[in-house]
């Protein structure tokens, strides 16, 4: 049987504000006689007729006892401090790489929605010109779908960090195989999204290059 820390805290800790401890089921009988066995408590057993120990419970907690439960509480307090200490930092790490993340995107849609603010000035310039505006026109739906891409891309990476920031939050370990799974699909579906946006931009920007060239 594996042994549990903090099972044998919780047995001396129980008692010491009860003043009574009864063991219920196995698991806790078989703790109940390792602290019995290091001189931690002084106690009753119960064994069934195969030897195995079926029950018990506590008369008192020696002085070694005492002793150890001071230090096991220390031991749980500290690890209890570094787990928040841990879980403080992921969470500002968490915040930071949102901010970062989307002062980047607000970057981008800048350029695009910019690109787009121009294109608008020179239909209507071409309007009033009685000028051409489907290359224009191209350019335009090119730039609004520069900014969906990069919508959809946003959300993807967003998802992504929130996804193994939340894991080492919450102290969880999912197997190698399915972390491998899902930061791929998530890695190549920001990575051919931003490669989207990023060429139709270009094809937004040519367009509208080409058709102020051809108006001046």
């Amino acid at each position: 049987m594996k042994l549990n820390q903090n099972l044998l805290t919780s047995i001396l800790e129980q008692f010491e504000g009860t003043s009574k401890y009864v063991a219920q089921d196995q698991v806790s009988a078989y703790h109940l006689a390792v602290l019995a066995d290091m001189g931690y408590v002084k106690s009753n057993l119960v064994y069934a007729a195969d030897g195995t120990i079926v029950g018990g419970n506590i008369i008192h907690i020696t002085y070694a006892g005492y002793e150890a439960l001071d230090k096991m509480r220390g031991a749980n307090s500290k690890l209890s401090c570094d787990e928040n200490e841990r879980k403080e930092l992921i969470e500002e790490a968490r915040e930071a790489l949102k901010d970062e993340s989307r002062q980047y995107d607000n970057t981008l849609y800048l350029l695009a929605s910019g690109g787009i603010v121009v294109a608008l000035y020179v239909a209507q310039y071409c309007k009033n010109n009685s000028l051409s505006l489907s290359l224009l026109l191209f350019a335009l739906s090119i730039w609004a779908l520069t900014v969906l891409l990069l919508l959809l891309s946003h959300a993807t990476s967003a998802h992504a960090h929130d996804m193994f920031l939340s894991w080492c939050h919450s102290g969880s370990c999912p197997s190698k195989s399915e972390i491998e799974m899902k930061a791929r699909f998530w890695d190549n579906a920001t990575k051919y999204l931003n490669i989207g946006a990023t060429v139709a931009f270009i094809l937004g920007l040519v367009a509208m290059v080409v058709h102020v060239f051809r108006i001046a």
